[in-house]
């Protein structure tokens, strides 16, 4: 498992929408929520073999949190 894994939501926040440049759009976060609430989807089976499920499922919080934010 890497190292790297973020713990809290700001920091995966500040991470994915601040460091890498990606756009925090409901568009982008809606989409990533779908792939990581579907347990049959080769991406989230990928993420989750990597990282391992408890992971998972924080990262598919977060999504949904930062989906609140914008709503």
């Amino acid at each position: 498992m890497a190292a790297d894994l973020k713990k809290t939501y700001g920091e995966w926040k500040q991470c994915l929408f601040g460091e890498s440049g990606q756009k925090f759009s409901k568009d982008f976060i809606a989409s990533r929520l779908r792939i990581m609430s579907d347990k049959k989807n080769i991406e989230r089976i990928r993420f989750s073999e990597k990282y391992g499920e408890e992971y998972t499922v924080r990262i598919k919080e977060y999504f949904e949190r930062a989906l609140q934010e914008l709503s």
